[in-house]
């Protein structure tokens, strides 16, 4: 970055390093900051990333990534070419799609951007949220996956910018102006300003509602779950719908995986959890905690997510978040660092019909999907709230905060843009034809084990 003071030598020795798959943390801010400062602001979010931190400095700009390495050697961030610098968090599973010599999915970023400009996110399939700085341009914009399953915060106060995975850093350095990127969008602003130029939808959900049968949502189904699988990987298993059409799939696909489960205060049929054991084909860990591990949990968690996790969430004592907790730990005990998480089929596939939790709509999906569907992804006058936010936003937050707690990286494969068209573009009799009807039909079809139309969750 020629006359700006960035040295890049070693970025570009970077970007030669193998592919590596990533879980990670960003952090970036355009103002001075004493290195006990930093230290503070940047500790909760190395535990995302715990491998290795990166800082690379450019008056008054400085960008930080944490990097939890998954395969291979070790890709650091930020990307630079030229006078551009991006930073991402997530996966991008088609980033061979564009030119084969890609060696990293971070890596297809800037000279996507050089060829299309910011319209080159709308071409992406993954679950990500990205920055990138163009300084010749004089711009800067930030951008989501349609459900924003990877967090971003930003604050903008006066001209004073930063950028971070969590929002407390930013409480950190003393901001207070704090905003979560929208899903599903990409935000241009300008650099000398700090001014919002543009907001736009990037992927655009059709509501026609015509396909006859669940064949293409079954295709649809097996192709998330193949470009999320990765061994080891682990599935946290419950004898209901959701862990165990991920299961049921990557049985058909022949991939392995592994389990942990627990016993959930005894709700969950032990029936079906030891007939979901006989089909695991790799390690399967049930495990068992006592009131004096509980109260260790409640406290942990409590202590690190008190500035980030809604302090309704926090202050339910048989909230998930702690059970989720558990079950993360112990999957980081046992080596594993992918989780595969059935997020997302609650708020799109039934609305929660039949659960613990109240929906929008009642479970039963009209002739005419606009009559209920955000057509943006901040409204907030819709009746499908938890489309995008609501529940949808609190359950993938807490998945995400208590994965990056213990170094594990969550996918979900039940939010792939495609896989939730495909749910969509269903008629309507075969969305409301059973609680969850085509993850039933599914699981039915694979001869998988099953509660029929229970709802259980996790409790604490």
């Amino acid at each position: 970055m020629s006359g700006r003071g960035f040295s890049f030598q070693d970025i570009e020795n970077f970007l030669k390093i193998d592919y590596a798959e990533l879980m990670c943390s960003i952090f970036l801010y355009n103002f001075k900051v004493t290195k006990n400062l930093l230290d503070d602001a940047n500790q909760l979010l190395k535990l995302r990333g715990p491998d290795q931190t990166h800082i690379l400095e450019n008056s008054p700009f400085t960008f930080v990534h944490n990097l939890l390495a998954i395969t291979g050697r070790k890709t650091l961030q930020p990307f630079v070419e030229g006078n551009i610098v991006a930073l991402y968090n997530g996966e991008i599973y088609n980033y061979r799609d564009f030119d084969s010599r890609f060696t990293s999915d971070g890596e297809c970023l800037i000279p996507l951007y050089k060829k299309w400009g910011t319209e080159f996110v709308d071409h992406l399939d993954g679950e990500f949220v990205l920055c990138l700085f163009d300084f010749d341009r004089g711009i800067f914009f930030i951008a989501s996956d349609p459900f924003r399953t990877k967090p971003l915060f930003y604050a903008i106060e006066n001209d004073r910018l930063a950028i971070s995975s969590y929002a407390s850093p930013l409480k950190v350095l003393g901001l207070n102006s704090i905003k979560s990127i929208p899903c599903n969008s990409i935000i241009t602003f300008d650099l000398k300003s700090l001014k919002q130029k543009e907001r736009r939808t990037i992927f655009p959900f059709s509501l026609e509602q015509t396909v006859p049968s669940y064949d293409r949502f079954f295709e649809a189904l097996e192709k998330s779950v193949d470009k999320r699988s990765y061994d080891p990987m682990v599935i946290t298993m419950s004898s209901g719908y959701d862990c165990g059409t991920i299961a049921a799939a990557m049985h058909r696909l022949n991939k392995p995986y592994h389990v942990i489960t627990f016993n959930n205060n005894g709700r969950e049929n032990p029936g079906i959890l030891s007939e979901r054991q006989k089909k695991c084909p790799g390690k399967f860990h049930s495990i068992y905690w006592t009131s004096s591990e509980k109260n260790r949990y409640l406290k942990q968690v409590r202590e690190q997510g008190k500035h980030d996790i809604s302090p309704k969430i926090l202050a339910d004592p048989t909230a998930a978040v702690f059970a989720s907790a558990f079950m993360m730990e112990a999957a980081k005990n046992q080596g594993y660092k992918v989780h595969l998480s059935g997020s997302g089929s609650d708020e799109i596939i039934s609305d929660y019909w039949g659960g613990l939790l109240s929906g929008n709509f009642g479970g039963v999906f009209p002739e005419d999907l606009s009559t209920i569907f955000p057509r943006d992804p901040l409204d907030t006058k819709c009746k499908w709230q938890n489309f995008y936010e609501g529940a949808q936003s609190r359950n993938l937050f807490r998945e995400e905060f208590i994965g990056g707690l213990y170094g594990i990286e969550n996918r979900y494969p039940f939010l792939d843009k495609k896989l939730v068209q495909e749910f969509l573009s269903l008629r309507p009799s075969l969305k409301n034809k059973h609680y969850k009807a085509p993850l039933r039909e599914y699981l039915t079809l694979c001869k998988y084990p099953f509660d029929k139309d229970k709802k259980i969750g996790l409790s604490s």
